[in-house]
């Protein structure tokens, strides 16, 4: 109960944070688009629409996660701060971006750690910096009802704190391609999919290649609030990682949408759940 009454109280905190941005922006609101505001938060995946050329959208949240392993030995929660994404619209079929990264600081709960003389395990405190990646979004089709995008995100080795601990840090290249669909009114369909792989073999000469497939189905419940239900799957030779996650988002104007987003993880690799808020803010 002491853990819940935590967890909603940094939430309420972060929203604060979040509707303190967006009305610290009201200049925002009197610049005219010919396209909707499409945000790629909250989920995994990303949408295939691109920004329109000279528009630059900023996008960050907030998220709290609780993760153990399938043993139950240690369990550790986790704040994640930042996940900024900047995107700036070249032309309106390509834009390019910078993925700032996040800081995160975690409780990590180990037996192992314990103390004969004491009942409880061990808790140790540790923070970190996961580094930024340079990306870029380029639309290949669209008609009225689809369209397609390719998708290349470079994540470079720039981390601090407990991240730094790793020996073998590399850059890690992601390639996708993004489709959206409209099922009918209301109701749309995003898929990506792509492989993941690492630059370089490293210390022990494996670029470990994995699959994404991404697929989440969207729901307008009004002009303002809409829904997603979607699935992560990240595919490799040794290890599947399996997330399902909802959420919802609201469009408080043209140009400003607020994100409550959650998931749990469903493979038998960790016990993990997480749930967040976020902003996007179109400029």
């Amino acid at each position: 109960m002491k853990n819940t009454r935590y967890v909603t109280r940094t939430l309420y905190a972060a929203l604060a944070v979040l509707v303190a941005a967006t009305m610290a922006v009201p200049s925002a609101q009197a610049q005219m688009y010919d396209e909707p505001l499409t945000s790629d938060r909250p989920g995994f995946s990303n949408a295939a629409a691109t920004l329109q050329q000279g528009a630059f959208q900023t996008e960050l949240g907030y998220s709290f996660a609780n993760t153990a392993d399938v043993f139950g030995d240690e369990s550790a929660s986790s704040h994640n701060l930042g996940q900024l994404l900047l995107r700036y619209g070249v032309t309106d079929a390509f834009e390019l971006r910078a993925n700032v990264g996040s800081y995160e600081y975690q409780e990590v709960l180990d037996p192992s750690l314990t103390n004969p003389s004491l009942t409880d395990p061990e808790t140790t405190y540790e923070g970190g910096y996961f580094g930024p990646s340079v990306e870029a979004k380029a639309r290949l089709f669209r008609n009225e009802t689809s369209t397609l995008s390719a998708f290349s995100s470079t994540l470079l080795p720039v981390q601090t704190g407990f991240y730094d601990s790793n020996p073998d840090q590399r850059a890690i290249q992601t390639l996708a391609l993004l489709l959206d669909g409209q099922l009918g009114t209301g109701v749309s369909l995003t898929i990506n999919g792509g492989t993941q792989f690492y630059w370089d073999g490293g210390v022990q000469e494996d670029r470990q290649f994995s699959a994404l497939f991404i697929p989440t189905l969207n729901f307008a419940i009004n002009d303002q609030v809409g829904a997603y239900v979607g699935y992560y799957g990240e595919y490799t030779e040794f290890a599947n990682t399996n997330f399902v996650e909802g959420g919802l988002t609201f469009l408080a104007n043209e140009n400003t949408q607020l994100d409550l987003n959650t998931g749990y993880r469903v493979d038998d690799n960790l016990d993990q759940f997480f749930i967040g808020l976020g902003l996007s803010q179109r400029f």
